[in-house]
């Protein structure tokens, strides 16, 4: 059996949707939800929702893929 691994970008899972950045954003500045809080929602680092919603990240597009032989 084989199985993708999730899309890699560096070291962090890709972000393929607009809409999923910006609707961190909107949770994070309008609501209120803390980093950890969205990470658990979304399953993202913490780290990573910290520089969505400081703007140092954007969408990020998968460049490279690895398949993994499950046992």
């Amino acid at each position: 059996q084989t199985a993708m691994l999730r899309s890699l970008v560096g070291s962090e899972m890709c972000i393929r949707d607009r809409v999923i950045v910006d609707a961190l954003r909107e949770l994070h500045e309008d609501y209120g939800i803390g980093y950890g809080c969205l990470s658990m929602m979304f399953g993202i680092s913490r780290g990573y929702i910290a520089q969505i919603c400081r703007y140092e990240k954007r969408v990020s597009y998968a460049t490279r893929y690895k398949t993994i032989q499950i046992r």
